[in-house]
């Protein structure tokens, strides 16, 4: 794991001190702290009132935790059976009311806006509590409603969803910097917008931007760092955006006072990044091994469908223009080379209106001879999901 940035309450110090000698698969920043997931499930957390999310940890202990998010004040985590936790800052009902909604239902994403939360079910509806000043809560349920949702994030006082079919939904503040992005309606995969940089990715790899009065530079600056590279992924900070590239590299804009860009750059250089984030004035990312412990290894998948056995589905898992293996509902297991810690582009097809792609990673440990499953890295289209019951072997299962 490395961090960079703002260290006044130990943000970066402090959870690198806790992360040492763990296996991190994901992180996410707050105002001044942070938090980190290790591969066993275990959450980690440091920096100003870290005190403050005692009972997030306590709710997550015994657990094991496949998702974090955190914006400002408040944090959310996902446990393997689809279960949401939250803690930290409740003044504005983020915590209590986006887990009413959530109880009794199985989710499969969730997103941290600086006073608001969004969950997404494995049915594909969104749920909203909190802030809802400028519509961030009360609108999206409502531009949502009917829809079947693939993608959500929570920004400052706006939140986004993406349908199954690329189409972009909004509703909040700062409605200006969405126009940059209709041209996209129909292919859009991911957003992450901060309070000045907006990103946007597209089903082929592409990173669009756009920038508020004094950063309308940020999309060229992207440009220029990325050099023709594809991006596999895309976060965003307060004020900063970072975007992690298909061969593992990491880029990323905005302010930098603090070196929270500059820094984390500077500190991924040479390092393989699976995952990253940002919070107000600091940057953390997960590093993988080098190219050299990454190699392809044999993996056994199946794919099952949970619902409408005789409509058989198909799953295709390709890198670039390598299909590394065709997977079909209800057929014999498909044995292929994996390429661990590489992102494998995950798409359905037999659907009337086929879901946006999904990204797989794996993991390979030479100490066992074994590919297990990257929970923290790997995001699936809803409601499509992927277990590891053996090393291995993977199962993927249509729920509908």
């Amino acid at each position: 794991m490395i961090a960079a940035g703002k260290d006044n309450y130990q943000q970066v110090s402090g959870i690198l001190k806790a992360a040492k000698g763990e296996d991190i698969v994901d992180v996410c920043g707050g105002l001044a702290f942070s938090l980190a997931l290790t591969r066993s499930g275990r959450l980690l957390v440091a920096g100003e009132d870290a005190k403050e999310f005692a009972s997030l940890l306590k709710a997550a202990d015994g657990r094991k935790i496949t998702a974090v998010s955190a914006r400002l004040a408040h944090a959310l985590a996902l446990t393997d059976t689809g279960e949401l936790l939250a803690g930290g800052s409740n003044g504005e009902y983020e915590c209590s009311e986006i887990l009413d909604h959530a109880r009794g239902k199985k989710i499969v994403s969730i997103a941290a806006g600086t006073d608001h939360s969004l969950a997404l079910t494995d049915t594909g509806e969104l749920l909203a509590g909190g802030s809802n000043g400028y519509g961030e809560v009360s609108g999206i349920r409502k531009a949502a409603h009917g829809k079947n949702i693939s993608f959500i994030h929570a920004a400052r006082s706006g939140s986004f969803a993406i349908t199954s079919d690329g189409h972009l939904l909004y509703e909040g503040a700062n409605h200006y910097r969405i126009g940059a992005f209709k041209q996209l309606d129909g292919s859009l995969v991911a957003i992450a917008d901060s309070e000045i940089i907006t990103l946007a990715l597209t089903r082929d790899g592409t990173l669009h931007a756009a920038g508020a009065e004094g950063f309308t530079d940020a999309p060229a600056k992207l440009q220029a760092q990325l050099a023709g590279r594809r991006v596999a992924a895309i976060t965003a900070g307060l004020l900063h955006v970072l975007a992690i590239t298909e061969d593992h590299g990491l880029v990323g804009t905005g302010r930098d006072k603090e070196s929270q860009v500059s820094g984390i750059i500077s500190a991924a250089s040479g390092k393989r990044i699976t995952a990253a984030a940002g919070g107000r004035n600091h940057s953390l990312a997960v590093a993988t091994p080098q190219p050299s412990q990454a190699t392809g290894h044999t993996v056994q998948a199946t794919f099952t469908r949970t619902q409408h056995p005789d409509h058989p589905l198909t799953l295709h898992l390709r890198r670039g223009t390598t299909t590394h293996a065709t997977l079909t509902t209800g057929a014999a297991p498909t044995t292929f080379t994996a390429p661990a810690g590489e992102p494998i582009q995950v798409i359905v097809g037999g659907l009337p209106q086929p879901p946006a792609p999904g990204a797989l990673y794996l993991t390979y440990d030479p100490a066992t001879d074994t590919t297990t499953l990257n929970t923290g890295a790997t995001q699936l289209p809803p409601p499509l999901t992927c277990t590891n019951p053996a090393p291995n072997h993977l199962t993927f299962t249509w729920n509908a």
